[in-house]
């Protein structure tokens, strides 16, 4: 595994999303879009929303920068943060 993300729901209708990475992909790109911070392997960010709905803006922001070729952000192979 390359990219885990761990989505927890709080009581205050938020999910907390925790990133973590191995090498070379740079989560904190992938957190600092949605307001969030950390480091180049761990990274997280506390959203509001359902599980559903923080999840899917997640992965699809994921699965967007993993997919975009040559790109400098979130996950992508020498990403900067």
């Amino acid at each position: 595994m390359r990219i885990a993300a761990l989505f927890v729901e709080t009581e205050h209708e938020g999910v907390r999303v925790s990133l973590r990475s191995r090498e070379p992909y740079d989560v904190h790109q992938l957190a600092a879009r949605f307001g969030g911070g950390g480091h180049r392997r761990a990274a997280g960010v506390k959203m509001v929303g359902s599980l559903a709905e923080v999840r899917a803006k997640v992965l699809a922001g994921l699965l967007e920068a993993l997919a975009a070729p040559g790109s400098q952000d979130a996950a992508r192979p020498g990403g900067t943060g």
